[in-house]
């Protein structure tokens, strides 16, 4: 009985550290945010990822015709944040942003969000006509208006908590009834 008890200790301190292997790469904000309306010009985007990623990262913008947006450099930090540069400002209409990213796990994901360029066209030709750096106040306001729900973040966090949560159970389920198989054959012997 004392192997017993050892077995089961051992296994259910197994199964408490595991989860996190289970544990997926997401997408945890984006600039701009999923289904956001953008009304600035817009020539680059942020995805910030709940985990480190690899530098082999990939990202594609499509508009709803299907044409490709060019992806001028993509930069991706220490910090799970991938920043794609666009090599001109994005005309208006809706767009997929789709990446292929390798998590920290090692395994690769890919996802997309959806949003809209909704730019008036006084602002577009102001754009076109001045060749001046952003200022540090039409960042912040860029910012402003692309920014994360936290619902969003509950939501992605929710699910793969359940997802955890369900492998976790069972593992543990067949772990007792592995126990118990092996408890009754040394019994038969």
């Amino acid at each position: 009985m004392k192997k017993l008890t050892t077995i089961f200790v051992a296994t259910t301190i197994f199964l408490y550290m595991a989860p996190p292997v289970f544990a997926h790469t997401h997408l945890a904000s984006s600039n701009p945010e999923a289904g956001a309306t953008v009304t600035e010009p817009m020539k680059e985007m942020t995805l910030s990822f709940d985990t480190v990623i690899e530098q082999t990262a990939t990202l594609e913008l499509e508009n709803s015709n299907g044409t490709l947006t060019q992806v001028d450099n993509i930069s991706i930090n220490d910090d799970g944040e991938l920043h794609a540069v666009f090599d001109q400002a994005l005309e208006n209409g809706e767009y997929t942003a789709r990446w292929e990213i390798i998590g920290v796990d090692g395994h690769p994901m890919e996802d997309s969000i959806t949003f809209t360029v909704d730019v008036e066209e006084s602002v577009e030709e102001d754009t076109a006509n001045e060749e001046t750096a952003p200022t540090e106040e039409d960042a912040a306001e860029t910012d402003e208006d692309n920014t994360v729900s936290p619902a969003n973040e509950t939501e992605s966090n929710q699910a793969e908590q359940d997802n955890s949560n369900v492998i976790l159970i069972a593992i543990l389920v067949v772990a007792i009834i592995a126990i118990i198989v092996i408890v009754r054959l040394k019994r038969k012997k």
